[in-house]
C-alpha cells in the first residue's frame, strides 16, 4: 500500500519539478541556507552575553520561524496535490511569497522586543504579586484610580474606525491567582454585529496601581466563534500580569501591561499628566494622563490613549494617521452621562487638579486653588442640571483648598446613585468637576 501511495506522490509531484517549481529536497536546502542567515546564534543561558529580555527576544525569533516553516512546507504539500499545473505553480509561489513577508515580520517582531529591552532593562519579567496586597472589590470602588475607576455598574461606550466598543464593569468577580478581580466585559461590534466580546480582569494593589490579571477573548465572523487569540490568564502557561494604570503616573514611567510570550506583550509609557483633551463623551483641562501603548507582537500599531480624571480612557490617537476612537457616552449603574451645569456669565471654565475619591461613596473630596484670596461658595448638580446642594465656604486665602460633599442633598438626605457635577465659584470665576456616586 506504501509504495502506491509513494508512487501518486511522484505522479502528483512530477509536472511541478518539471515545470520549474522547486522540489521538496531543493526547499529544504533553501530553508536552510536561510534560516542560517536570519536566525541569531542562541547564547548559552550561562554565557553571560546578554540578559534574560534579549535572551528571551531571541528565543521568540527562533519560534516564529521556526513556525513559519512548518506552515510553509504544509502549504507546500497541498499544492503539490492540484492536480492543474498552472494553479500548482501559482500555489508555490504565494507560499513562498507568504514566507519570505512572514520571516519579515518575525524580524521586525525580535527588533521590537530588543527596543523593549532597552526600555525597561535586561532582568527577568516576574512581578511579585500577593493576594494580601490587594483592595477587595469593594475597597477598590470606593477608592478608586481616578484614571481607570472599576465600581459595578460603570459603563463607557466608544466609537471610531467603523466599531462601537461598550465597556462595562460586571457586578460578577473573577479569581486570579488567589486575587478577587473586577470582571469588565468589552464588547466590539460592527454594523451592529458583535466582532469581539472580552472579559478582562483588573484588581487595585494597596498603592492603587490597577493590576491587569487576563482576559478571556471571543472573535466572531458572521455570529460564529472563529477564534480565541489574545486570551490569557496570570499563572497559566507562563502568563504575568501587569500594570495598566499607575497610581501615581509620571512623565517617562514604562512598564509591562501584561505578558505572555508571543500572545500578550502590550507595553505603557506615560507621555503626559497635564493633557488637555475633549470627546463628545467627556473631557479635562490641564489634568489628563497620556500613554504610549505599543506591543512588539503588532510592531506597527502605536496608540496614544488619553484618561480624564473621574472618568477614565476618554479617547485614543492613532498618532501617524489621526484615527481617533472617541467616548461618546459616560453611565455610572445605568445612568448616562449628561451635559455639565452651565457656568455662570464670564466665568471662565478651569479644571479643578483633583477629586478623590472617585467613584466615591459616602464622602468625596475637590480640590482646588485660588490665586487670590475669595470668597467661595459650591453647589453640587444632578445629571440633569438641577442644583441639589448649596455649600457656603466663606472666606479662603490665596493657595490649595479643598471641601467635602458627603453624598446628601440640601436636607440631608442621601442622594441617588449617579453622575454629579460639583461647581466651585470664587473671585468672579467657577470650576466644575465631575464625581460618581458609587453607594
Amino acid at each position: 500500500m506504501w509504495k502506491t501511495a509513494f508512487a501518486v506522490l511522484l505522479v502528483l509531484a512530477a509536472p511541478a519539478l518539471a515545470s520549474g517549481a522547486p522540489s521538496v529536497s531543493d526547499g529544504f536546502d533553501a530553508v536552510a541556507d536561510e534560516e542560517s542567515n536570519a536566525v541569531p546564534e542562541a547564547p548559552e543561558l550561562d554565557s553571560g552575553r546578554e540578559g534574560a529580555c534579549s535572551k528571551t527576544a531571541r528565543a521568540a525569533l527562533r519560534a516564529c520561524l521556526h513556525e513559519i516553516e512548518d506552515d510553509y512546507w504544509i502549504a507546500t504539500g497541498k499544492c503539490l496535490n492540484l492536480d492543474d499545473e498552472d494553479d500548482r505553480r501559482e500555489c508555490l509561489q504565494e507560499a513562498r511569497a507568504e514566507r519570505s513577508e512572514a520571516r519579515r515580520h518575525c524580524r521586525e517582531q525580535y527588533a521590537a522586543r530588543k527596543d523593549v529591552c532597552d526600555l525597561l532593562g535586561e532582568e527577568p519579567y516576574d512581578p511579585e504579586i500577593e493576594p494580601e496586597d490587594f483592595m477587595s472589590p469593594a475597597e477598590a470602588a470606593a477608592n478608586p484610580n481616578p484614571y481607570f475607576p472599576l465600581a459595578p455598574g460603570l459603563r463607557w461606550v466608544y466609537e471610531g474606525g467603523g466599531e462601537t466598543i461598550e465597556v462595562t464593569v460586571l457586578e460578577d468577580t473573577k479569581e486570579v491567582a488567589g486575587i478577587t478581580a473586577f470582571v469588565v466585559r468589552d464588547v466590539v461590534r460592527e454594523d451592529g454585529e458583535i466582532i469581539e466580546d472580552t472579559l478582562d480582569w483588573y484588581a487595585l494593589d494597596e498603592e492603587g496601581n490597577v493590576w491587569y490579571l487576563g482576559e478571556h477573548s471571543q472573535s466572531f465572523e458572521n455570529g460564529e466563534l472563529v477564534s480565541l487569540d489574545g486570551s490569557w490568564k496570570t499563572d497559566v502557561e507562563g502568563a504575568k500580569p501587569g500594570i495598566i494604570m499607575e497610581a501615581a503616573p509620571e512623565v517617562g514611567d514604562a512598564y509591562r501591561q501584561e505578558f505572555l510570550l508571543g500572545d500578550a506583550e502590550d507595553i505603557g509609557e506615560v507621555l503626559s499628566t497635564t493633557a488637555t483633551a475633549s470627546a463628545p463623551g467627556g473631557a479635562c483641562d490641564g489634568d489628563c494622563v497620556v500613554t504610549k501603548d505599543t506591543t512588539p507582537i503588532e510592531p506597527d500599531v502605536l496608540e496614544h490613549k488619553v484618561y480624564a480624571p473621574g472618568i477614565g480612557l476618554i479617547l485614543e490617537v492613532d498618532p501617524e494617521t489621526g484615527e481617533r476612537i472617541e467616548l461618546i457616552e459616560h453611565a455610572a449603574n445605568g445612568i448616562a452621562r449628561a451635559a455639565a451645569p452651565p457656568r455662570s456669565e464670564g466665568a471662565p471654565a478651569r479644571a479643578l487638579p483633583s477629586s478623590f475619591p472617585n467613584p466615591f461613596r459616602s464622602q468625596v473630596t475637590v480640590r482646588f486653588s485660588l490665586p487670590a484670596a475669595s470668597t467661595v461658595s459650591a453647589e453640587v448638580f444632578d445629571v440633569n442640571g438641577r442644583m441639589i446642594r448649596a455649600m457656603d465656604l466663606g472666606s479662603m486665602g490665596a493657595g490649595e483648598h479643598s471641601l467635602r460633599w458627603d453624598g446628601t442633598d440640601g436636607d440631608r438626605r442621601p442622594a441617588a446613585v449617579g453622575i454629579y457635577f460639583v461647581r466651585v465659584r470664587a473671585g468672579g470665576e467657577s470650576w466644575t468637576r465631575e464625581v460618581v456616586l458609587a453607594r
